[in-house]
């Protein structure tokens, strides 16, 4: 059992780097458009840990995630499963989808099967340098 995690998460983070976002049912769409992004909590039946999924919505409709784990029961697993995720890969799709480049990022450009592709690697700082907690964005629900 999933649970939604608030679009307030997301909003700030998109605002932070610029980008203005509505929110419609439960997804953000920087820039009122797609890609759209949200956020969901699975708690482990452990007590101790579950999954912070982010999942983004392509315009042509496909569907995406990146899941990161979370240490700690209710709020305080959002929040440090919401922690890794903007540590790990929020800067790579902010970059790669919403071109949001940042210096310490690597792209590479490549061809496969006929078509061109950009990948996108990075920051690589140290954990927790810069880090936006979970708590600045309010109630996690």
């Amino acid at each position: 059992m999933s649970i939604q995690v608030d679009s307030r998460y997301l909003q700030v983070l998109f605002e932070g780097h610029g980008l203005s976002c509505d929110v419609v049912d439960g997804w953000v769409l920087p820039e009122g458009r797609r890609p759209a992004i949200r956020a969901e909590w699975y708690p482990n039946r452990n007590g101790f840990s579950g999954v912070f999924n982010v999942r983004v919505l392509m315009p042509d409709g496909v569907e995406f995630q990146e899941a990161c784990s979370g240490m700690g029961t209710g709020d305080e697993g959002i929040d440090n499963g919401f922690v890794k995720s903007t540590e790990n890969a929020f800067h790579v799709l902010l970059a790669a989808l919403w071109r949001r480049d940042q210096d310490e990022q690597v792209h590479r450009g490549a061809r496969y099967a006929r078509r061109r592709l950009h990948g996108v690697s990075g920051p690589f700082r140290g954990a927790r340098q810069g880090a936006l907690s979970a708590g600045d964005a309010g109630s996690h629900r």
